[in-house]
């Protein structure tokens, strides 16, 4: 987290502007109208803030200090500072949204947040993540550790985590905040009834 509260407003400038209205409809388009969504992992806020304006009630959380309060300055939120390893499942939520988020999560703690995510889920309640596309995990320039997945491990580790109903992967091009062109692993994964 040490790069994200040292660079955390330069961050959130390189982020904001980032379209992500594709995923949103997706997202969406499988939880009731004003249901309860829980942005995890929400960096500068501007997801939760999507949310919020589109009549959702959103809760938020970030690992980072700088960035959960960078978030509620934006949001109105009252935004946790929080590591996944630390959350405690609630089944109260329609949709978790936890975009480029979990991928800082270690490989072998990951099943641990992902069954923690689908016990906070209502029944059929949809998880979104996303992942940077690759078979090895990766370091990059400024020391931050990535647990990268093809689309074959997500899917998976989902259906070992409990979402067993339907689940949706997909490779999707995007760029990095830095700018450098990136693939990723988005997944929608749908609890039981």
């Amino acid at each position: 987290m040490q790069y994200y509260n040292e660079n955390a407003v330069e961050y959130a400038e390189k982020t904001l502007p980032i379209s992500m209205t594709e995923q949103y409809e997706k997202f969406l388009r499988t939880l009731p109208q004003n249901g309860f969504i829980l942005d995890a992992g929400c960096g500068s806020g501007r997801d939760a803030l999507y949310f919020l304006k589109n009549g959702y009630k959103v809760d938020a959380f970030d690992g980072s200090d700088e960035m959960a309060r960078l978030a509620g300055q934006l949001t109105g939120l009252n935004v946790k500072c929080l590591r996944f390893q630390e959350y405690t499942p609630r089944p109260i939520y329609d949709g978790i949204w936890a975009n480029a988020s979990l991928l800082h999560v270690p490989h072998e703690e990951l099943h641990d947040v992902l069954a923690a995510f689908r016990k906070s889920l209502k029944p059929c309640g949809t998880l979104y993540c996303s992942f940077k596309y690759g078979k090895e995990d990766s370091v990059d320039a400024h020391g931050r550790c990535f647990t990268n997945k093809t689309c074959e491990a997500l899917d998976k580790d989902l259906a070992a985590a409990g979402f067993t109903a339907r689940r949706s992967i997909a490779l999707q091009k995007s760029t990095t905040p830095e700018g450098a062109p990136q693939d990723w692993v988005g997944a929608l994964a749908i609890a039981p009834d």
